[in-house]
């Protein structure tokens, strides 16, 4: 006498695995902080630190909570929204963006030659002063 699994009982566990899944990688990659090194422009996740080189920037420009407002912003593949947004977004105003943001207060839209970030490092004005468009 033993508990038989019958589809629906498996469908629901593959179903919560694939959900534990996203949303464990999705806490992986939520930034911690931004911070700049030298040239390095460094966005900390749990799983990794990524390193930006800040010789390669085009421009950049200040970005209010307003620019990116719900309304304003379609969220192509991301989450945290609205407090602490991260992932890849769009709007009329900044374009196609990659955000890591941990300060709607201090954000800023970095351009490269072939991407935009946005992010919220601990000093904006250092990249801001240096490099707005």
């Amino acid at each position: 006498m033993g508990c038989k699994s019958t589809p629906r009982t498996n469908a629901n566990s593959i179903l919560f695995a694939l959900l534990f899944i996203v949303v464990i990688g999705m806490l992986a990659f939520a930034p911690r902080e931004s911070t700049i090194v030298g040239n390095e422009l460094r966005v900390k996740t749990l799983a990794v630190t990524l390193k930006y080189d800040l010789t390669e920037i085009r421009g950049a420009m200040a970005v209010s909570p307003e620019d990116i407002r719900f309304g304003k912003t379609i969220r192509l593949l991301g989450a945290g929204w609205p407090f602490k947004p991260y992932g890849y977004f769009s709007n009329a105003k900044l374009g196609r963006f990659l955000a890591f943001v941990t300060d709607c207060q201090k954000m800023v839209l970095v351009i490269f030659p072939d991407k935009r970030l946005l992010v919220s490092p601990d000093n904006p004005k250092i990249i801001l002063d240096r490099f707005t468009v």
